[in-house]
């Protein structure tokens, strides 16, 4: 799914050739021939293995590209397609001399002690943290098989969590499709929030936000661009003591889309404007675009049908609107 290039690429790098790297893997024997050096040089050689481990994990990037966001978007991706590549991944680095066994003997009880820091720590001081998302992967995998807590490797790199519910950050999230893909649900999972908690808040976040934008932002943008300035007064004072400035008339709610009936509230704001308007009413096709720009945010998919305009996506049907 996301290799860009051939195993042997991989081996026969310039970087791997200019460093020396361990020789086969880091046995049990062989990491207590280590464990037996005086501490300063056991904590030496460990620390400078450790270094070779995450350097060799970050060269995986240049096969592996995807940058979180873009892990986020892929559908089509299933559980087993991930783990496809995390061994795919791994037996890269086996090749290195960086089996899973060698990865838990660096990373057993004993050698935490001596050098300071766990696998956590090794990875939060490195660029390992905020490198892409199929590196985030593999370390989540590796710490799960570790038996250590996964929740630890920050997926969406560190922060991500924090800002999960930001309002400036839900519907961009939405709109690459958190809640659909097998990243995205790992993501949310590791915020302890649920697809069906999600797509919750990101209904509430977009009702609410269409009840206090629909007056302002959709139709008195659309009567501005329509009509001379010098009405404009007389046009606002209209519609603050008008129904038509009421969202929760225009729209059907649906698990699977957002029906606004576009027809229905253009035929009540030229009414409400007759007397202005002099025949020059307000179409269809323009209140439209202005909604959709104002859509946008949340979905591209967005379908005009010359009456009614739908957004399409996983909505919370059952809204508590008060």
């Amino acid at each position: 799914m996301g290799i860009k290039k051939k195993y042997r690429d991989f081996i026969n790098e310039a970087y791997y050739k200019s460093k020396v790297r361990i020789q086969q893997n880091l046995s049990k024997y062989k990491l207590d021939n280590i464990l037996d050096f005086e501490p300063r040089m056991s904590n030496s050689k460990l620390s400078e293995l450790r270094d070779e481990f995450t350097d060799d994990v970050l060269m995986l990037s240049e096969f592996y590209k995807t940058s979180f966001s873009d892990m986020c978007k892929i559908e089509d991706t299933t559980q087993s397609d991930l783990d496809i590549d995390y061994y795919q991944m791994q037996k890269l680095l086996d090749k290195k001399g960086w089996d899973f066994e060698s990865i838990k003997n660096l990373f057993n009880k004993e050698v935490d002690e001596i050098c300071g820091d766990d696998i956590f720590g090794v990875v939060h001081k490195s660029p390992l943290d905020s490198t892409n998302g199929y590196i985030d992967y593999y370390l989540y995998r590796t710490v799960e098989r570790l038996g250590l807590d996964k929740s630890k490797i920050h997926l969406g790199g560190d922060g991500w969590v924090d800002s999960l519910y930001y309002d400036e950050e839900l519907p961009i999230r939405y709109k690459y499709g958190y809640h659909q893909t097998e990243y995205g649900k790992l993501m949310l999972k590791e915020a302890n929030t649920t697809v069906e908690e999600f797509v919750s808040k990101v209904t509430t976040f977009l009702v609410s936000m269409l009840k206090e934008d629909w007056g302002d932002e959709v139709i008195r943008s659309v009567t501005r661009k329509k009509y001379d300035a010098e009405y404009n007064s007389e046009i606002s004072k209209r519609l603050r003591t008008s129904d038509v400035i009421i969202f929760e008339n225009y729209h059907i709610l649906e698990e699977d889309r957002i029906i606004f009936l576009v027809s229905n509230v253009v035929d009540d704001i030229n009414e409400l404007l007759a007397d202005i308007n002099d025949g020059n009413e307000i179409t269809n096709e323009e209140f439209a675009t202005e909604l959709a720009d104002l859509l946008y945010s949340f979905s591209k998919d967005i379908e005009s049908t010359g009456t009614e305009l739908i957004l399409y996506g996983n909505f919370e049907k059952n809204l508590d609107w008060n």
